[in-house]
This record gives C-alpha cells, sequence and structure tokens, in this order.
C-alpha cells in the first residue's frame, strides 16, 4: 500500500531544546467516511505518514480527544496548543490537510524558558570542616532544618517542568572545587521526619551529618563542582543521568524543594553563617 505524507515543519529551536528520538511520536487515530482505520504518526523527521487508502476515501475524521491523549505523551513541549484544543474538545475536522495544520501550529508552540533564584540557604555559625556525603544545611540538627524552595512562576500548577541546569552560588570560598549535588523534590522533604538521623534529631542529622532522607517527594538530582573566586564561589551543576530533568511541580503549586549534599573534597567553611543560592533553569 502507499504512502501519502504530510509535511508539518517541526523547529526544534522552537521548541527550545532537542528532542528524544521517540519524543514526537505519537499516534493519531483517524478513519474515512467508509470507516477505514489508518494511524497518524507524529515522527522525528517532522512527517505525518498517511495511509493513502484512507485519504482517497473522502473526507477523514480525528476527535479532539484522541489528538489530545495522544499529545500527553510529550508534555511539556505543547501546553498551550493542547489548552486551547480542549476549548474545542468534541468537533471533527474534516480533512487531512486540516490536522496536518493544526499539527504544525502545535509543534510551533515555543517552549517558556525560565531562570529563577530558590531560597538562600544560611549555614550555623561555624568553621567545622565537612565531609563528603554530609549534608549542608541551617542547622546541625535535624529538627530544625527548614525547607528551601523555589516557586516556578509562570508555570500551571503540578505541570511538569524540565531542568537543564543550577547555577549555584556561595559567599563562602572555602568551598572552592568542592562537588554537590543538589537534591529536588516535589514536595516539602522536611516534613514527616523527613531528615533522618541515627542520633538524637534534637541535636544531630543537619548540617554536617552524613546525608539521610526519606525517598518522598524526591524527583531527581543535579551535581557539579564550584569554582573559586575572590568573593566566594560559583558552579553550574547538572541533571545526574538524563541531559533534562523532567520533574512534576507540587501537586496544587508550583514549587520545588531542594537539599545540598557534598561529595567531592572535604571543604573548610571560610567564615560563619556563609550562604548558598541555587538558580533554576529550564522550560515548560
Amino acid at each position: 500500500m502507499t504512502t501519502a505524507s504530510i509535511e508539518v515543519h517541526l523547529a526544534a529551536k522552537k521548541l527550545g531544546t532537542a528532542l528524544a528520538a521517540d519524543a514526537l511520536a505519537v499516534p493519531i487515530a483517524v478513519k474515512n467516511s467508509a470507516g477505514n482505520a489508518a494511524t497518524i504518526v507524529l515522527t522525528p523527521d517532522g512527517k505525518v505518514p498517511v495511509d493513502a487508502g484512507a485519504v482517497a476515501g473522502g473526507a477523514t475524521e480525528a476527535k479532539q480527544d484522541t489528538i489530545i491523549t495522544g499529545l500527553a505523551s510529550i508534555d511539556g513541549h505543547v501546553d498551550g496548543a493542547e489548552a486551547l484544543l480542549t476549548t474545542i474538545a468534541g468537533k471533527d475536522f474534516a480533512t487531512q490537510a486540516t490536522l496536518a495544520a493544526i499539527l504544525a501550529k502545535i509543534a510551533s508552540t515555543p517552549a517558556v524558558p525560565f531562570d529563577i533564584a530558590g531560597d538562600i540557604l544560611t549555614r550555623p555559625a561555624n568553621t567545622t570542616t565537612y565531609a563528603s556525603n554530609d549534608r549542608i544545611e541551617n542547622d546541625p540538627a535535624a529538627d530544625n532544618v527548614i525547607p528551601h524552595a523555589v516557586d516556578i512562576v509562570g508555570a500551571e500548577n503540578g505541570a511538569i517542568v524540565n531542568l537543564t541546569q543550577v547555577r549555584l552560588d556561595s559567599i563562602d570560598t572555602g568551598f572552592a572545587n568542592a562537588t554537590i549535588r543538589l537534591h529536588v523534590f516535589n514536595s516539602d522533604p522536611t516534613a514527616n521526619d523527613g531528615v533522618q538521623t541515627t542520633g538524637d534529631p534534637a541535636v544531630t542529622g543537619g548540617d554536617n551529618a552524613a546525608w539521610n532522607q526519606k525517598k518522598a517527594g524526591w524527583v531527581g538530582s543535579l551535581s557539579g563542582s564550584l569554582v573559586s573566586f575572590n568573593d566566594g564561589a560559583r558552579g553550574i551543576l547538572y541533571p545526574d543521568g538524563p541531559p533534562v530533568l523532567a520533574v512534576p511541580l507540587e501537586t496544587g503549586g508550583t514549587r520545588l524543594w531542594w537539599q545540598l549534599q557534598l561529595l567531592g573534597v572535604s571543604p573548610v567553611p571560610s567564615a560563619n553563617s556563609t550562604t548558598f543560592q541555587p538558580r533554576f533553569r529550564g522550560y515548560f
């Protein structure tokens, strides 16, 4: 059977990132007036293969709910277009050309970049040497560790956002060359005794203690090394694993929470009560 193809120009730069090979393989069921079934698959090279038999039979139909279901697999790239389609759910589209135009519109929906500062973490008033795997927190007691968050302003409540990097700043020159992991959560990691300790939580388990945490809300992590500067240290942290970390925001809101874990050298803080602040970068 011959196959007709309708070109849909997909500009990856408009989506804000190069997509995985199968990220756009979204099957959409269609049929012609004779009831012959066909499948449209939006492929990575920007083509929509169409069963020629389904097209030749006359006008084709595609239900909005079918299209929306397919779009769910590439959520995060097409939120705006998906919302538009939802407003006209249930309507039929007469021809493959019309459907192709809709898909082209979806493909051109730009990603929304963000570069947002998180809360400032202030270390305790000491210059105690850290060991590899230690927490960096606001207090040495687990019971006193406070949550630190970032609000991804502009994203939809509970949406999936894509983190590409975190820039971590400190005013402490003692952390130069230190390798740090930033853990990301979509719920408060200090809730329900999330910060664990083998000792008295009123005394130990926080800053300068081995990282020991419940998994609730954990959605991924980013790591990197800090560079020494005259006025502190700064580093770019990248996702551990995939180049883009897709994370769901908190249920009913737009926040994420974070914690710091030392991985590399054992730094000696240069001063009391020094600070750390991350900037979260990505798109939704």
